[in-house]
C-alpha cells in the first residue's frame, strides 16, 4: 500500500514532468521553414518574385483565443524567406478601413493599423527584437528585455541598420467613408543589423512571431498572431520557430 507521502511525491514528480513537456511542446507547434531566395527581391510592396511564390503562406489567428479568423475583411497572411544578407517578410492584410496617421520612426504604430514581428535570434528568451510597419510605411524598431522592458529613450536610440520596407495599398489611407480591400507589406531585415544578439542563420533556427494590429474607426480592434500568446504579445516562450532551409544555401556557397 502506497503511503500518502509517497503518493504526494509521485504526483509532484508527474506534475513537474507534465509542465516540462508542455513548455517544450507549446513553442514548437508553430514552425516555419524559410526557403533560400535564389534571386534578388525588390522591396517595393509587390510580391511578384519567384522567392515569394516558393514560400509557404501562413494565416494569422485571433491572438486572444487561437481561433481561426473567419472575417474576410481582416484575414492576414505572412510569408518569409532569406538570403545571405537579409530575412525577408511579407504581409497581406485584408482591411476594410486602412488607418494610420503616424509619420515618425518609433511612433506608437500599434495604436492604429500595423504589422509586428518579434524575433529572438540567440535562444535566450528574455531579449528579442520588435519591428513594426504601418500602412504609411513608418517603422518602429526596438531591442527589448523582459520583464523590465526598454524605456522610451532606448527604444528611440535603437535602429535596425539598413532595414528596407515598402507598402502598397488597395484602397485609400485614412479615408473612413469608403471600403478598402487590403494593404501589403514587404520587409528586408539585414541580418548584420541585428547586432544586439549577433544574429546568424548558421544557428539553424530562430524564435519568431508575427502579429497584426487592426483598428477601425468603428472601434473594432482585433489582435492577430501566428503563434497565439493568448494575451500579452511579449511572451518569447510562446513564439514559434523559424527554421532556415540550409540545403540551397550550402549549394550556393
Amino acid at each position: 500500500m502506497m503511503t500518502k507521502k509517497q503518493l504526494h511525491f509521485l504526483l509532484t514528480i508527474a506534475s513537474i514532468f507534465l509542465c516540462q513537456c508542455s513548455e517544450e511542446i507549446e513553442p514548437n507547434q508553430y514552425t516555419y521553414t524559410a526557403q533560400f531566395a535564389e534571386s534578388n527581391i525588390k522591396i517595393d510592396g509587390i510580391l511578384n518574385e519567384d522567392a515569394w511564390q516558393n514560400s509557404e503562406t501562413i494565416a494569422l489567428k485571433h491572438n486572444s483565443s487561437a481561433g481561426v479568423v473567419h472575417d474576410s475583411s481582416t484575414m492576414t497572411w505572412v510569408r518569409t524567406c532569406y538570403d545571405r544578407q537579409n530575412l525577408y517578410i511579407a504581409y497581406e492584410c485584408h482591411d476594410s478601413d486602412i488607418w494610420s496617421e503616424f509619420s515618425n520612426r518609433d511612433d506608437h504604430l500599434w495604436e492604429k493599423d500595423a504589422v509586428e514581428i518579434f524575433i529572438d535570434t540567440d535562444g535566450i528568451l528574455n531579449t528579442y527584437y520588435e519591428i513594426q510597419v504601418s500602412p504609411k510605411n513608418v517603422v518602429f524598431d526596438a531591442h527589448l528585455e523582459i520583464p523590465t522592458k526598454t524605456d522610451d529613450a532606448e527604444i528611440i536610440a535603437f535602429n535596425v541598420g539598413g532595414i528596407q520596407t515598402a507598402v502598397t495599398i488597395d484602397g485609400s489611407l485614412n479615408v473612413h467613408t469608403d471600403t478598402d480591400k487590403k494593404w501589403t507589406v514587404e520587409i528586408a531585415i539585414p541580418i548584420a543589423g541585428l547586432i544586439e544578439e549577433k544574429a546568424s542563420v548558421e544557428s539553424g533556427s530562430w524564435r519568431i512571431n508575427f502579429f497584426r494590429m487592426n483598428h477601425d474607426i468603428a472601434g473594432e480592434r482585433p489582435e492577430l498572431g501566428w503563434s497565439p500568446t493568448l494575451g500579452d504579445f511579449h511572451i518569447p516562450a510562446k513564439f514559434g520557430v523559424l527554421k532556415f532551409n540550409k540545403g540551397n544555401h550550402l549549394e550556393t556557397e
